[in-house]
């Protein structure tokens, strides 16, 4: 009888530090895709890490761990992709200027701007709209 209930004790043990488990597997993925959806429904796209995990309330090195962890992608790879498809999105659907763009998706200045699109387009803002 003893042993049984040794044997049961253990189980539901186990059983007990998987679902403990769980919990912050499910919520590291809930704070992915909380990130995910502000950096979506953010109009100023290219902003630092820091200010996308203060907006959540996690130290930026959490945030960039949780996106490897359920992307393998780090957080500022992540505001880069959306920063880069937001530019490519005004520069062909819209008659904006460069520096409204830039404004709008959250550059300083045109210069920083255009050198941020050579690097990750190829050319400038506007052999982009050209092309």
């Amino acid at each position: 009888m003893q042993a049984a209930l040794i044997a049961v004790c253990r189980i539901l043990r186990q059983n007990g530090a998987t679902e403990i488990k769980k919990p912050e597997v499910s919520q590291n993925l809930t704070r992915f895709n909380q990130f995910l959806d502000l950096l979506q429904n953010s109009e100023k796209k290219h902003r630092t890490v820091e200010y996308y995990a203060s907006q959540l309330c996690m130290s930026p090195k959490y945030l960039t761990v949780i996106c490897k962890k359920n992307s393998k992608k780090t957080a500022n790879e992540w505001i880069t992709e959306y920063t880069v498809a937001d530019i490519i999105h005004y520069l062909q659907n819209t008659n904006m200027t460069i520096k409204e763009i830039a404004d709008k998706v959250g550059f300083p200045n045109t210069s920083f701007f255009g050198k941020y699109v050579k690097e990750h387009l190829g050319c400038t803002p506007i052999e982009y709209r050209y092309k």
